[in-house]
């Protein structure tokens, strides 16, 4: 698992961790300021369980580090950065006594708790201001290489992000962690191979954590290995039933091949944790995957339109962001061939997602993400009103143009070899879903459309080998699942004339 830049570990202090016979936390001379010797080795318990993501232990950690020492201010800057385990109120809380007591700590915890105080106040400019300050200030620092990789990454500086994690790396090999965010970034770049080799160092070095095989379950998962992703995404559920993300991971993959009742049953073993930790959305667009793979249209219309009523009357940071509601129901009107509700759908989120980048920080990512969004939406309107080519065009630009990793692309690259196919362009349907399948070799719908692209064009071999990929990645998919019965009539009639 990784978080974006703004959660949990992008902002702290990274620390070294280790399990069984390694070492947990580097011995080197304290960086946070606090009195007290047993306060101070709180402070090391609490962040070797944060990097194992058994972040329940290191609040109860850090809060016994603030009783040891009520005027340990990055311990309690710390319980803020984890403020997904406590209520919102205690969190704000500890932020400010960090910023009350942060006159009698380091320059560099001052500018840490003051990045708290920017990303609470959506203040970016200011957080910017005080991310250059640091790198500037303490350049070989340890956790401002961190956040400079973090930072990177979301510019779109992939060379540059990676450097950063080599450096860390470089000074202290045993930096386990690194392993972890090199694997990631590996995955955003394309580096598939090098990807899996990151992790399963991670995986070695890590033994008894859940988190290594959540992360090889994303890798296996991203190139399409989905009996490998599952595997290690019950192993990671196996070792740390708490383990969240892989709970709702496994519900994606169980989705995926076909089997929605386990998804669902998955799904919802894991919603009281993501009730719990204010993940809600989570759950909610899981849920309505689960539902558009089913092709229950009227089920997204209705939950969809819970959802944004719940976020219209909602105070919690976690219903400000309702795009993707606003988004699928759109989708499930033109699917219905409501082009009215479609529409209206339709403006409705053009005028929220304005407002809503008006607020976020300008980050390449961000962009690429509304731009493509808009361009998916745009294409299957196109689909939808009997003029697929005229959704080819932009759908086909902001492809080129993104820096998004493949894996990432494969909604969008999908649509596009589906709108070719439906304007009658099969070769270049052929073409696109051959983008997509280089990186995703079993992706079970790509596969589908393939077939029937192959079958169009009289090519019955192709055909009867992107069937057979489909057929196996589904053979444990729900007797009902949409499109198994159409591959299994293409298949006889395909088998028949050969």
């Amino acid at each position: 698992m990784t978080r974006p830049i703004l959660t949990l570990v992008a902002l702290g202090l990274v620390a070294t961790i280790g399990y069984g016979g390694y070492r947990i936390l580097s011995e080197e001379p304290r960086t946070v300021t606090t009195a007290s010797d047993e306060a101070y080795a709180a402070w090391r318990d609490a962040e070797a369980e944060r990097l194992r993501f058994r972040y329940d232990s290191a609040v109860e950690k850090l809060r016994e580090a603030t009783r040891l020492d009520p005027e340990f201010a990055m311990a309690y800057y710390r319980l803020w950065t984890l403020r997904e385990w406590m209520d919102e109120s205690e969190a704000n809380q500890h932020l400010d006594t960090a910023v009350t007591l942060s006159d009698e700590v380091s320059p560099r915890e001052q500018l840490m708790i003051a990045q708290g105080v920017a990303i609470r106040d959506e203040n970016w400019d200011e957080l910017d201001r005080l991310q250059e300050e640091l790198a500037e200030r303490f350049p070989d620092d340890n956790d401002v290489l961190m956040q400079r990789a973090r930072r990177a990454w979301e510019d779109n500086d992939f060379e540059s992000a990676m450097g950063y994690y080599e450096r860390v790396l470089e000074k202290d090999p045993e930096r386990i962690d690194i392993h972890n965010q090199l694997g990631y970034l590996n995955l955003h770049v394309g580096n598939y191979d090098e990807a899996i080799a990151s992790l399963n160092r991670y995986n070695f070095f890590a033994p008894g954590l859940a988190n290594p095989h959540d992360s090889l379950g994303d890798a296996y998962r991203f190139t399409g290995e989905y009996e490998k992703a599952m595997q290690e995404y019950a192993t990671a559920i196996e070792i740390d039933p708490s383990f969240v993300w892989s709970a709702a991971n496994l519900a994606v993959v169980l989705a995926t091949t076909g089997q929605l009742d386990k998804a669902a049953e998955t799904l919802e073993a894991g919603r009281p944790m993501l009730e719990e930790r204010g993940w809600m959305n989570w759950y909610h667009n899981i849920r309505m995957s689960l539902m558009t793979a089913a092709e229950d249209w009227d089920g997204v219309i209705q939950y969809s339109g819970e959802c944004l009523e719940k976020a219209k009357n909602s105070e919690e940071k976690e219903d400000r962001f309702p795009v993707p509601f606003h988004f699928r129901q759109a989708w499930a009107y033109l699917e219905k061939e409501d082009l009215e509700s479609a529409t209206q759908a339709a403006n409705v989120l053009e005028e929220v997602a304005a407002g809503y980048k008006k607020t976020f920080p300008e980050r390449a990512q961000v962009s690429q993400e509304f731009g493509l969004a808009e361009a998916l939406l745009r294409s299957h309107f196109a689909r939808a009103t009997g003029s697929p080519e005229t959704g080819i065009e932009m759908l086909a630009a902001r492809l080129n143009e993104s820096s998004k990793s493949p894996h990432q692309l494969e909604d969008y690259r999908y649509e596009l070899a589906l709108t070719y196919f439906e304007a009658g362009q099969f070769q270049n349907a052929i073409d696109e879903c051959a983008k997509l399948l280089r990186v995703i070799t079993r992706h079970p719908r790509t596969n589908l459309l393939a077939a029937k692209a192959h079958n169009e064009l009289g090519n019955t071999e192709d055909a009867l080998s992107h069937l057979g990929v489909y057929l196996d990645v589904m053979k444990r998919a729900d007797k009902d699942f949409p499109g198994v019965a159409d591959a299994r009539r293409l298949l006889k009639k395909l088998s028949s004339a050969s």
